[in-house]
């Protein structure tokens, strides 16, 4: 056998040994939980509904315009509940009766409904379910406007001059003696 060299030998593989110490940064679990917040983010957003329990336009209180129509209705919740259809006072099972009659022949007349900062929100809810149920679904929210910055504002025992001062709880609530 001219000629054939003997196989060669099959030798182990070396290990290579590191000499430094410091920390390797795997990138691939990084990425792992990358993609998985991405898709979680994904799922949360295609899943989530949009909840709309009342449609209520607010008109923005910034630089007030004056409205076309003179006329208009409003609606007053104060603070204890009590319903006031253009400052006279009015039972809440008639609330929509009279403004239908004040619409009588002018269905664009606005109804703005003011509302206590102190009221319930349980009792304007259950004036605007009523308001609902009757078929007035066409009404603004009306607020103060915003103070510039820096301006006084009157405090609870100073009143403005667009504030009057109020009368204690006690002598609004007392029957007029009447004449006599």
């Amino acid at each position: 056998m001219l000629g054939r060299r003997p196989a060669p030998r099959i030798q182990p593989m070396r290990r290579i040994r590191r000499t430094s110490t410091e920390p390797r940064l795997e990138l691939t679990p990084l990425i792992d939980v990358v993609f998985l917040l991405l898709t979680f983010f994904v799922f949360s957003l295609v899943l989530m509904e949009r909840v709309n329990l009342l449609r209520i336009d607010l008109p923005v209180l910034g630089a007030g315009e004056r409205s076309g129509s003179p006329e208009t209705i409003t609606l007053l919740l104060d603070a204890s509940g009590r319903l006031y259809l253009n400052a006279e006072p009015v039972e809440p099972g008639a609330v929509a009766d009279r403004i239908r009659a004040l619409r009588e022949g002018r269905d664009d007349m606005p109804l703005f409904i003011a509302t206590d900062e102190g009221g319930r929100t349980g009792d304007l809810l259950r004036l605007l379910d009523r308001l609902s149920a009757e078929g007035i679904t066409e009404f603004s929210f009306i607020g103060r406007p915003e103070e510039p910055p820096g301006a006084d504002r009157p405090s609870p025992d100073r009143p403005s001059a667009d504030r009057p001062r109020e009368a204690p709880r006690e002598a609004q609530e007392q029957p007029d003696p009447g004449p006599g």
